[in-house]
């Protein structure tokens, strides 16, 4: 178990305070922190490239041409935001699942961020979504909304989810290794 991991005993502790009279827990796993790239990747990898490449240039024209130092810092916040989405993004995100767990009952999907941090969707009543990642070595759920296009869904799972984007959240279990015990356990909640 890595360091950044929860224990199962501190994540069983907070997931027992969550879970409803006579609720059965189905599964618990986590996400793989090695899982990186998603397919909005295709454009925020580029769009980071040109935005720090933009950046630099700009700055580098503002400082040779004398400007004055907040016109420098101005640009800086620019490169600073263009750092982020093009590195700093994939350092939250492995951070992010190096702390997360999910849970499975026969009701609903849980996420457990930390050893007190837990959403839930009801399983009964939303859409669910299953989708494989290459060789189906791993599989991502997405619970709720789906079909409308909103920032939300879009840039969930890439590291910009935290700047907290408007439009129905996209609730899900993302990069799973486990994908029989995961897919098991949705079958089993969805047919109650």
């Amino acid at each position: 178990m890595d360091q950044g991991r929860e224990t199962g005993a501190a994540v069983l502790s907070a997931l027992a305070d969550q879970l409803h009279r006579g609720e059965r827990l189905l599964w618990t796993g986590e996400p793989d922190p090695s899982v990186l790239f998603t397919g909005s990747d295709v454009f925020l990898v580029p769009f980071s490239l040109l935005w720090c490449g933009f950046t630099t240039f700009w700055i580098h024209g503002v400082v040779s041409s004398g400007a004055p130092a907040a016109v420098v810092a101005f640009g800086g916040v620019f490169a600073v935001i263009g750092l982020y989405v093009l590195v700093g993004r994939f350092v939250v995100k492995r951070w992010t699942k190096e702390r997360t767990r999910y849970a499975v009952t026969d009701q609903r999907a849980l996420v457990i961020t930390g050893s007190s941090s837990v959403s839930d969707a009801d399983l009964r009543r939303a859409s669910v979504s299953v989708r494989y990642g290459r060789g189906r070595r791993h599989v991502t759920v997405t619970v709720g909304p789906g079909g409308g296009w909103s920032p939300a869904a879009v840039y969930a799972n890439t590291g910009m989810d935290v700047f907290g984007m408007r439009g129905p959240q996209q609730f899900g279990l993302y990069d799973v290794a486990d994908v029989e015990g995961l897919t098991r356990a949705l079958k089993t909640a969805r047919e109650r």
